[in-house]
């Protein structure tokens, strides 16, 4: 399977979005366990409580490991670049996934994700 990313809406097809959201009406049985002993780093830069506790539970649901992080601990461009940031994450979680003010620091992750983990 080749390695995707979907950061825009724009980034699957309709058939691939359809068949997202048919998943999102599934079963958690029937879902089974796709992210057992993987890692998923939530990254908050912009908290949100309801947010952050659907994320976790759906990793833990899907069998994962969710890694919560507040935005001032990675610290976007001021502590370290945002690629930086990408290659060390990517480098321990197999999702990288985050909520944050501007979308275009997420615009920055697949090519440098991409480096980590092929």
């Amino acid at each position: 399977m080749t390695l995707r990313h979907f950061i825009n809406s724009t980034d699957i097809s309709a058939d691939e979005l359809r068949k997202v959201l048919q998943l999102s009406t599934a079963s958690i049985d029937a879902l089974g366990k796709p992210l057992a002993g993987l890692g998923a780093a939530l990254i908050f830069e912009k908290p949100s409580n309801r947010t952050r506790h659907s994320m976790e539970m759906a990793v833990v649901q899907l069998g994962g490991h969710p890694v919560y992080t507040r935005g001032e601990e990675v610290g976007f461009d001021v502590r370290e670049t945002v690629e930086d940031i990408t290659k060390v994450m990517g480098g321990y979680h197999a999702i990288l996934a985050a909520r944050v003010f501007d979308h275009n620091i997420v615009r920055f992750w697949p090519l440098e994700f991409l480096i980590t983990t092929s």
